[in-house]
């Protein structure tokens, strides 16, 4: 029930997204600016063990305005939604 997005080595998580919207009688979610994420570094943490979000708020502001701005939403096909 979540939302992951990736740039570069940095990956942040919505670890539980709480926009739905429907469009054409299914159900999405998708991240909304209120949301807390998660942030791993996949160069120095590719278990994704550390979060570093609050080390690191510059680049989880950046990933959440990217996804905000293109409206992107999650297609999750093992959640059920998509």
């Amino acid at each position: 029930k979540g939302y992951t997005a990736r740039r570069g080595d940095y990956k942040g998580v919505v670890t539980n997204c709480s926009h739905f919207y429907n469009n054409q009688s299914a159900y999405y979610q998708k991240p909304s600016p209120d949301d807390a994420w998660a942030l791993y570094d996949l160069a120095h943490d590719p278990s994704e063990e550390r979060d570093i979000a609050a080390e690191q708020p510059d680049i989880v502001a950046a990933l959440r305005a990217w996804v905000l701005d293109e409206d992107l939403s999650c297609q999750c096909y093992q959640c059920g939604y998509g």
